[in-house]
């Protein structure tokens, strides 16, 4: 690792311990790392801070209780809360952020797919 990657990765880690979305920073330098290395769900080490429970209910009866990207597919499903996951936008890791206007209700299978994109 040269002189530059490392200065970089210090520079990283410090605002990663500095991030108040991030629960876990003993996870950061493994986050750093496979970031680095292209790792997909690399964000799994950092034990982010979640959306609440209430913020996703309003915006899931705000979506009428279903998952926009079904909808884009012809499915007009509805769901309930508990086979639904709150959903950054704005990836965490693009400097999205866990507030409201950030927030879509994805189903579980969408919001897997979707990874960090």
């Amino acid at each position: 690792m040269n002189s530059y990657n490392s200065a970089k990765i210090d520079k990283d880690i410090a605002q990663l311990i500095d991030d108040n979305e991030i629960k876990k920073t003993k996870g950061i330098w493994q986050y750093e790392l496979a970031i680095n290395s292209g790792e997909a769900g690399a964000t799994k080490y950092l034990n982010l801070r979640g959306f609440p429970k209430d913020m996703m209910r309003k915006k899931l009866k705000e979506q009428e209780y279903h998952c926009p990207l079904c909808i884009e597919e012809g499915n007009d499903k509805t769901y309930t809360l508990s086979e639904m996951e709150g959903n950054h936008i704005t990836p965490w890791s693009e400097g999205g952020k866990t507030e409201y206007d950030n927030l879509q209700i994805l189903c579980k299978r969408h919001n897997r797919l979707k990874s960090n994109h």
